[in-house]
C-alpha cells in the first residue's frame, strides 16, 4: 500500500554526479566515487516529495549526508546509495544545497524545487481535466523486469480525467489512448471510473485500489490493484512526482510479448519478483511491480464512459484475445 504524506519517493538519477571539489586522502584505501545523485547538481525542478540520494560506485561505511533539513539517513542492502529521506515534504520553488561526507571529503549538490506543491489555484476548474502517462517513461523499483518488458512493449499511455468536483472529492476516470499524436480515447477499451477520491490533502492526490489493461503487442497487459500517488500542478495543467503500485497478470504479459508463462515466472523468481497468487483467481500466476518518476501533462481530450472492451460502435479492432 502507498503512503500518504509526507511521502518519500527513493529514487536514482541517470544524470551526472554533483562536482567533487574535496581532495581525496592520500591513502588506497578510499576507492568509492559518486556515480550519480537524485536530485542531479543543479535540478531546477526537483520534486516536492522526493528524497535526497547519493549512489556510489564501491560502499563506504563511512559516507554521512549532512543538511539542515530535518529527516533520516538509510543505507542500501549493497551500501551503494545513501539516501535521506526528509521528514516534511520540501518547501516548492526553493533552494536547497546537501552534503556528502565520505572517505574523499566533502561533495556537495544544489537544486531548486519545483512549483508542485503549491496550492492548485482553483480546485472546481479541474472538471474535465485529463492527463497522460506513458508507462515508458517510469522507472520500476520493484519487478524491474516485469517493467522493462511493459516500456519495450506496451503501445498506448493511459488517460486520467476529472469527471465530477465535489466538495473535497474528486471523481476520476481512467482510459487508454489510441496512437494518435496528440492522443485521443480508445474506444475499443473499456474505462474505469473511482468516484469520491479524497483530494481534501490537495494538492497531493492518491486514488486506488483499481484496475487497467493496456495493449501491448500481442495482446492486452492486466493491472490488478493499482495505486497511484501524485501532485497536481498549481495550475492544474499536469501531474507530477506520479507513483504507481500494481499486481500484474504474468499470464497477460506471457501472451503479450510471446513467452513461456513458466519461463517468465521462472525469470521473475531469479529477479526477486516469483509469481504469487492473483487477486481474480488466486492462481499463482501475478507479481507486484512500482514504479516512480513519471509525469503527465495535460491533454485536450474528453474521456466517455465505455462499460466494455470491444463493444463501442466506434471501435474499429477486433479483440487479440478475450477482452
Amino acid at each position: 500500500m502507498l503512503r500518504a504524506l509526507p511521502l518519500i519517493v527513493l529514487a536514482v538519477a541517470c544524470e551526472p554526479p554533483p562536482t567533487d571539489d574535496s581532495t581525496p586522502p592520500a591513502t588506497e584505501s578510499c576507492e568509492p566515487a559518486i556515480e550519480s545523485t537524485w536530485p542531479a547538481q543543479g535540478a531546477p525542478a526537483a520534486y516536492w516529495l522526493d528524497s535526497i540520494e547519493f549512489v556510489l560506485d564501491e560502499p563506504d561505511a563511512s559516507a554521512t549526508i549532512v543538511t539542515d533539513i530535518a529527516g533520516q539517513q538509510t543505507v542500501s542492502d549493497d551500501g551503494l546509495s545513501i539516501t535521506y529521506q526528509p521528514d516534511e515534504p520540501l518547501t516548492p520553488d526553493t533552494a536547497y544545497e546537501v552534503d556528502l561526507d565520505y572517505c574523499r571529503g566533502t561533495a556537495s549538490i544544489g537544486f531548486t524545487t519545483s512549483s508542485y506543491g503549491q496550492p492548485v489555484d482553483d480546485p472546481a476548474a479541474l472538471l474535465g481535466q485529463t492527463w497522460s502517462y506513458d508507462l515508458r517513461d517510469a522507472r520500476f523499483y520493484q519487478a524491474g523486469y516485469l517493467g522493462e518488458l511493459l516500456q519495450t512493449f506496451a503501445e498506448r499511455v493511459g488517460l486520467v480525467s476529472v469527471v465530477g468536483v465535489s466538495g473535497g472529492t474528486v471523481d476520476l476516470r481512467l482510459a487508454v489512448a489510441d496512437d494518435n499524436d496528440p492522443p485521443g480515447q480508445d474506444y475499443c477499451a473499456r474505462t474505469i471510473d473511482v468516484p469520491g477520491v479524497d483530494f481534501t490533502a490537495a494538492p497531493f492526490l492518491a486514488f486506488g485500489p483499481t484496475a487497467i489493461e493496456f495493449n501491448a503487442y500481442l495482446g492486452t497487459i492486466v493491472l490488478h490493484e493499482m495505486m497511484v500517488e501524485t501532485t497536481v500542478a498549481p495550475d492544474g495543467g499536469s501531474l507530477g512526482g506520479m507513483v504507481l503500485e500494481a499486481v500484474i497478470d504474468v499470464r497477460s504479459v506471457a501472451e503479450a510479448v510471446d513467452m513461456e508463462l513458466t519461463e517468465l515466472c521462472d525469470l521473475l523468481e531469479v529477479y526477486g519478483a516469483p509469481c504469487s497468487a492473483c487477486p481474480e483467481d488466486g492462481e499463482p500466476y501475478c507479481a507486484s511491480t512500482a514504479a516512480d518518476r513519471l509525469e503527465a501533462p495535460g491533454v485536450s481530450v474528453t474521456l466517455e464512459p465505455i462499460a466494455e472492451a470491444y463493444a463501442d460502435p466506434r471501435c474499429e479492432e477486433e479483440p487479440t484475445q478475450e477482452p
